[in-house]
């Protein structure tokens, strides 16, 4: 309806934003397979494992978002159709 295609924009961007974020983690985690023998190393370990369980946050609250457009969508196209059922009725 009218603001399907808007909110449909809205949904591909949250899902190109979720696969990147998804494989951005997996990249980050192959960084800690690797034996780091320095402290710096194994620092540097521990700054990826932080990033990538923020990115796994970051994961959750674009399936949320995503989850809250699509009930957006659902109301709103109820709502259209009351609009054009009362447009059709008068």
């Amino acid at each position: 309806m009218i603001f399907d295609s808007s909110l449909d924009g809205v949904m591909s961007e949250l899902v190109r934003a979720r696969q990147s974020t998804h494989q951005t983690a997996g990249n980050l985690g192959s960084i800690t397979n690797l034996t780091w023998n320095t402290s710096a190393g194994r620092s540097f370990e521990e700054k990826v494992l932080e990033l990538i369980e923020v990115l796994h946050m970051l994961e959750r609250s674009l399936d949320d978002t995503a989850n809250y457009v699509m009930l957006a969508k659902r109301e709103l196209d109820v709502l259209e159709a009351q609009i054009m059922g009362q447009r059709m009725a008068g």
